[in-house]
């Protein structure tokens, strides 16, 4: 027998009416009316046949639409368009993504204003009638609620079945940044443990912002603390204050500094150089007293690429030949692979060069002996480096320039970094920072004529790029360890209202690695040539809206490497998630009756498993807040 799902809606009710007012003849604007939908239940790329009265081939602007509870906005239903209409019935195919609830036809493309346009506003839709969607293992459905409160069924008459149930919350963070939600599960099933597959990992005890227990226990859930930034690069809260502080510069006013166009030709660089370098992590990257002057040596001018060493370097961190191996690295590789993949770079002093400079003074914006546990500063790009006129002169050396750390195998400066491993991290600082120049080229110079700040990309997106430079330089290690954090705790981080913390910098590759992959890696150059700025980019780019890209990135986070589903859309094709990556973490229910509390940010994506065994109907209801937006993603395991 196949397996059913039904949706009862707890707060949505649609009234059937037909327009009057506003102008316009009444009798041409009637929606039509349903009477029946045979078969009353399908799946998804299923045909039904709609009967009623009214229908008409010429009615192009009147759709079917299908929603789990409620059609109170754009997201809360999925649209298909009639064929094969007569005057009694039409033909629809059940859409992608669908859930069992109710169907209606209404106006394609309402206008919510008669008097943006000069024009009247469509009826109403018509009135809904009762439809079950047929749910297979593998089958994703999207319930894209606009408030809280909705009670759902699922499982089977005659087998056990296992579901996995992902929430997120689209609403804007609250002040305390975490969106409360309750999930009361309800028999019949085994009392089975749920949630340990290769691959995934159970929450459990230590998730201090989950709370589970039987279905009577309601207690408040825990907020999660401060979670460990692990040992990677870069503290918390830098790229997020170098961009609030960028945002100030315009409202200066010009400074009247000229770019100095210190090489001419090829072969025409100094051999030495004096540059202004940001000295004190709790300065300003914009206020002279945050600055040091330093002299540094060229060690190695290529096409691309000039590689300045600090003077005051000492000679155990990197010799000639490393300082030669290194620009060459830039020169012939990076240079190449981060041009192709997203644009080009400035070249604001006519030198057509990017400088790079290694200095001590980098290493000591790390506090010492703290690098290996609180993480460390290993180079950046100043963005007031490509805005002179902006800028106080002792902050900005008008030029493309980048700064990094200098290996320290003594701990000459503070904190040990192996000579190796420290060339490694540089590449890969480069690969990143080279990501940040472009884009800034394009959202500043190219788009905001060097005079304003208004296509500026959102934190999230520059860095989920520049992390994406690094997997594409082969730079994996610290985007593997940046994910693992976002894995461990999916529903305490959030995709878009971030961008700076270790564990939003791990969703946020994942997320642009999973566009790369779906779409193609031509999406990366698409994003920073786009005007648009945060989500609206991404749905410029992908053609979605960004429910739809967003539930099925996250559908494709349990799913990929699983053999569940055949369906592209669900996988990865550079990374392998299951393997290559620390496991998800996914909460599962005791018993037969389960209550399971938490909390999660705004667009992070929580992990739920529910299993039912056969002789009846199991269900779930989901509660939260009530300026929360609620979403659901549910999909048949087995």
């Amino acid at each position: 027998m196949e397996k059913l799902l039904k949706a009862a809606c707890i707060m949505c009710a649609i009234a059937a009416t037909s327009f009057q007012g506003c102008g316009g003849d009444p009798d041409l604007m009637e929606m039509p009316l349903i009477d029946a939908v045979t078969p009353e239940s399908a799946s998804v790329g299923d045909t039904l046949s709609i009967y009623g009265s009214g229908f008409s081939a010429e009615e192009v602007d009147i759709g079917a639409a299908f929603s789990a509870c409620g059609f109170s906005n754009r997201h809360s239903y999925r649209a298909a368009v009639p064929f094969d209409v007569t005057s009694s019935r039409m033909s629809v195919i059940v859409p992608d993504g669908a859930f069992s609830g109710q169907l209606r036809l209404q106006w394609s493309n309402p206008v919510s204003s008669p008097e943006l346009f000069g024009l009247s506003p469509p009826p109403v839709a018509s009135g809904t009638v009762e439809f079950d969607v047929i749910q297979h293992a593998g089958d994703v459905a999207k319930i894209f609620f606009s408030s809280a409160g909705y009670d759902f069924t699922l499982g089977s008459d005659d087998e056990a079945s296992t579901w996995l149930l992902i929430l997120f919350d689209g609403a804007d963070p609250p002040p305390s940044e975490y969106f409360d939600y309750y999930v009361v599960s309800s028999g019949p099933c085994s009392g089975r443990a749920l949630g340990v597959t290769q691959g995934v990992a159970a929450k459990g005890e230590g998730t201090a912002r989950l709370k589970m227990g039987g279905a009577g226990d309601a207690g408040p859930p825990i907020r999660n603390g401060r979670r460990s930034r692990g040992t990677m690069t870069f503290p918390f809260g830098f790229d997020k204050k170098k961009r609030t502080e960028f945002l100030d510069v315009f409202e200066l006013g010009s400074q009247g500094v000229t770019p100095g166009n210190r090489v001419t030709a090829p072969g025409a660089a100094a051999d030495s150089a004096v540059f202004d370098v940001y000295a004190d992590i709790d300065g300003s990257t914009i206020e002279p007293a945050s600055f040091v002057s330093v002299i540094a040596d060229l060690k190695y001018e290529g096409e691309h690429v000039l590689l300045y060493v600090d003077r005051q370097t000492d000679g155990s961190c990197i010799t000639g030949d490393e300082a030669e191996e290194l620009g060459r690295s830039f020169d012939t590789s990076i240079y190449t692979i981060d041009r192709n993949a997203f644009g080009s770079e400035s070249d604001i002093d006519g030198d057509g060069k990017i400088s790079i400079l290694l200095s001590p003074v980098i290493n000591r914006l790390t506090d010492p002996g703290t690098a290996s546990t609180e993480g460390y500063i290993a180079g950046f790009f100043l963005p007031g480096d490509l805005l002179p006129g902006y800028i106080n002169p002792s902050c900005t050396n008008g030029m493309e320039i980048f700064y990094t750390f200098v290996p320290d195998p003594m701990g000459e400066y503070g904190n040990v970094y192996e000579k190796d491993r420290a060339l490694e991290v540089i590449r890969g600082v480069l690969a990143h920072e080279f990501l940040h120049m472009i884009m800034f080229n394009y959202s500043i110079l190219i788009f905001g004529d060097g005079v304003n700040a208004r296509y500026m990309q959102e934190t999230w997106v520059g860095e989920g790029l520049a992390h994406i430079a690094e997997d594409l330089n082969d730079h994996t290690e610290s985007n593997i360890a940046r994910a693992g954090l976002f894995l461990a705790d999916p529903g305490g981080t959030t995709l878009i209202h971030g961008g700076d913390a270790l564990d939003e910098r791990g969703a946020a590759f994942l997320f642009f690695r999973y566009l790369g992959d779906r779409f193609g890696e031509g999406i990366f150059r698409e994003i920073v040539r786009t005007k648009a700025v945060g989500v609206k980019n991404i749905e410029i780019v992908t053609g979605m809206d960004f429910h739809e890209v967003f539930s099925d990135w996250a559908a494709t986070l349990y799913l990929d490497g699983t053999g569940i589903t055949a369906d592209d859309r669900f996988s990865y094709s550079s990374i392998d998630i299951r393997s290559d990556f620390p496991p998800l973490g996914v909460l599962s229910a005791e018993g037969c009756s389960a209550f399971i509390s938490g909390s999660i940010k705004s667009m992070g994506p929580e992990y739920i498993l529910l299993e039912f065994d056969p002789g009846g109907l199991g269900g779930f209801s989901i509660n939260s807040g009530d300026h929360s937006l609620m979403n659901a993603v549910i999909i048949r395991l087995e």
